[in-house]
């Protein structure tokens, strides 16, 4: 039996041939083929499924059928598949055409975040393709960081890396949070992806579809302390293309009091994320275990 390392090599070989490919062939042949792709997923990964589903009843048990909630679930694989060959088709992408592609609703308040000099946090969720909205940003000329975990295996991580920094991106580690305030302090964008349950980060638990689930509290702290607007975005694929969309930076309670101000504060970005996932929920990643850490008795 191929044990887990030799198995992500083979994968990592697979992914590579696959962006050649993809890079060859038209977007109108190979995008269908990143739903294919996500379908089969949704067939093969018993586990990944299974967590998906479970996810679903807990948001939607009492709104949506069991019917509409698979049919959800498998789209949801769906929009991973196109998200990857959306991804390794980023060399594609360049000022001139970027915007045959994409969208923006919202952009003067991120200008306006830029000339009031205190650089602006971008908060978004895995919705839609979270990498397009990174890469839109920085083809436009913003100077834009985004704040990533290192994957497991080196290979996915090092293609990931430059694939992003092909677009003009810089990537920060989620450890290096000095280097997060000086992005900051020099006026730049950093785009935080705030939707998900790691013990790795500081966090707290509130509300996510009535459901307590462990949030991180990172970027109300740098909000805080920066002076750095928070601001939601999150991008939206519908008819062969997305839409981003900017909201008005979210009000952030200053008490003085810290424990209630990282927890009111990261309450009221949830509930902002969740109104969008609520939306669209088939773009969101269901798979991931977001309710997976349990307060202590």
């Amino acid at each position: 039996m191929i044990n887990k390392k030799a198995r992500r090599k083979v994968l990592y070989i697979i992914l590579k041939a696959m962006s050649s490919l993809v890079l060859f062939l038209p977007a109108r042949w190979v995008l269908p083929t990143g739903s294919l792709l996500g379908g089969i997923a949704y067939l093969v990964l018993s586990r990944e499924r299974k967590n998906a589903i479970e996810n679903l009843n807990i948001a939607f048990s009492h709104e949506k059928s069991a019917r509409d909630i698979k049919r959800v679930c498998r789209e949801s694989f769906q929009n991973l598949g196109i998200n990857l060959i959306e991804l390794l088709r980023f060399p594609k992408l360049d000022r001139e055409n970027i915007d045959k592609l994409v969208t923006i609703k919202g952009e003067d308040r991120i200008d306006t975040a830029i000339e009031n000099g205190k650089g602006a946090i971008m908060l978004t969720a895995h919705l839609g393709n979270w990498e397009l909205l990174a890469a839109y940003a920085a083809l436009k000329g913003y100077p834009i960081n985004v704040v990533a975990r290192n994957i497991y295996y080196e290979g996915y991580n090092d293609m990931l890396v430059r694939l992003r920094e092909s677009k003009g991106m810089k990537v920060i580690y989620r450890e290096d949070v000095k280097r997060m305030f000086h992005s900051l302090k020099n006026n730049e964008l950093l785009g935080i992806l705030a939707d998900q349950d790691t013990d790795k980060v500081d966090g707290v638990f509130v509300k996510f579809f009535n459901e307590l689930a462990y949030t991180p509290t990172g970027p109300v702290a740098l909000s805080i302390r920066s002076g750095a607007p928070l601001i939601p975005c999150f991008i939206i694929r519908g008819n062969g293309r997305h839409t981003i969309f900017v909201e008005e930076p979210l009000p952030i309670l200053r008490t003085g009091d810290k424990d209630k101000d990282l927890l009111v504060n990261t309450e009221r970005y949830t509930k902002v994320i969740e109104e969008w996932v609520r939306r669209y929920p088939s773009q969101w990643v269901w798979l991931h275990q977001r309710w997976k850490t349990k307060p202590k008795v």
